[in-house]
């Protein structure tokens, strides 16, 4: 998607890459970083002493900042191939079967045929990836009875992984440049495409909803369990990260993992690991309150 973004903006790769950066470089009057400062502050406390959590969040700032500003000049330079490019990216968030992973700055869908299947043996095994002729010829074949991008993706994929010649997965931008040049030959379903449910876009900053939900967990913890007498404050404190990583990935990635991979990466998580069921249940309640929270702001826009 860089390249074509670059052959459409007519700008080199540095002129772009400085457009894409610079702007979360911007500072005040006062000369402060206020990118870094409003998504760093709420959560400095936490991070202060565990460097590793702290590159964690870096690097989720940064990728969160340079895909928004990607898609910006995408949607700015081709809005129709924009609007491609952000119902193919919703098909992980509505199937079960498909993983989004970066490799080396590059996504990958991964289709699993089960639950149980590790995606990572995927890049382990010795089948080619499916040449992008083939790729082409199947997805033709796929839209000429399937109207909608997301499952027209999950669709392929599925033929991909059923084949058994090749593995089962394929870039995120092979996909976007193919889907496009065959409905850029197809118009009546160019028609079609434009009622494809896209999701909006945010009207307030990200940061900015980290900063509500972040204090409205913090209210719904110490009025469900602290002042309670239910848990501990520290067991608070675990929750707390436990939640903010989760809310963290759902607003800046659109995405989110199984609760227990939050745990394993929560400082002096073993004080969770008794009773984890009881620990776990308290913690979906607070999700469900947190999601709530954020319909209802929302819906208040």
């Amino acid at each position: 998607m860089y390249f074509r973004i670059v052959d459409l903006s007519g700008s080199g790769v540095e002129d772009l890459a400085l457009d894409v950066v610079g702007n979360l470089f911007r500072r005040n009057k006062d000369g402060r970083f206020v990118n870094f400062e409003r998504y760093f502050l709420p959560i400095f406390s936490r991070i202060r002493n565990n460097p590793r959590e702290a590159f964690v969040h870096l690097k989720r700032l940064v990728s969160s900042h340079l895909s928004q500003e990607f898609s910006r000049i995408l949607r700015q330079e081709d809005p129709q191939g924009w609007k491609i490019y952000r119902n193919i990216l919703m098909v992980p968030r509505r199937s079960e079967y498909v993983d989004m992973v970066e490799i080396q700055y590059r996504r990958y869908f991964l289709y699993r045929q089960s639950m149980e299947e590790d995606i990572w043996t995927f890049f382990e095994g010795e089948k080619p990836m499916i040449p992008l002729p083939q790729l082409e010829a199947w997805l033709r074949e796929i839209i000429t009875t399937v109207k909608t991008t997301p499952t027209i993706v999950e669709n392929v994929l599925k033929s991909i992984a059923t084949s058994g010649k090749y593995a089962p997965m394929v870039a995120v931008d092979d996909l976007h440049v193919t889907i496009q040049k065959i409905l850029g030959l197809s118009f009546t379903f160019m028609d079609d495409l434009d009622q494809v449910e896209v999701e909006p876009e945010l009207t307030l900053p990200k940061a900015t909803l980290v900063d509500l939900i972040d204090q409205h967990i913090q209210m719904q913890l110490e009025k469900s369990y602290r002042l309670t007498g239910k848990v501990c404050d520290a067991i608070t404190e675990r929750y707390h990260g436990i939640l903010m990583t989760y809310f963290e990935d759902l607003i800046w990635l659109g995405k989110t993992r199984p609760l227990t991979d939050y745990m394993n990466h929560t400082q002096e998580n073993e004080i969770l690991l008794e009773n984890w069921d009881v620990h776990r249940h308290r913690l979906a309640y607070m999700i469900q309150k947190g999601k709530s929270h954020l319909k209802n702001i929302f819906l208040n826009l």
